[in-house]
C-alpha cells in the first residue's frame, strides 16, 4: 500500500499534522493540526485553548485543540487520559 503524503501549508511549508508553534503579537499560539489540515493551511489558537494531559510526572499541552477532542455528536471526549492507566 502507497503512502499518502504529508501535506505542507502554502503559508510555511511545515506539515499540516504536525503542531506549530509561534509568537503573535506577543502572544504564544500553537496550530491545531486537526483544524489545519482540514482547512489547508495552518490555525492557531492561544495556548489555553488546548489544555493539558498528565503522563506520569510529565505534563504535556493537548494537540488538538479543546473543540476538536469532542466527538462529532458532541458528547465530551471519552474520560480516559493517561494518568487512569
Amino acid at each position: 500500500m502507497m503512502q499518502q503524503l504529508e501535506r505542507g501549508c502554502p503559508g510555511c511549508e511545515e506539515v499540516l499534522s504536525a503542531s506549530v508553534t509561534a509568537q503573535v503579537s506577543g502572544e504564544s499560539v500553537k496550530s491545531c493540526p486537526k483544524c489545519s489540515t482540514d482547512v489547508g493551511i495552518h490555525v492557531f489558537y492561544s495556548f489555553e485553548d488546548f489544555g493539558w494531559r498528565r503522563c506520569g510526572e510529565h505534563q504535556y499541552i493537548q494537540s488538538w485543540c479543546s473543540s476538536r477532542r469532542k466527538s462529532a455528536d458532541g458528547h465530551p471526549a471519552p474520560k480516559h487520559r493517561c494518568e487512569q492507566q
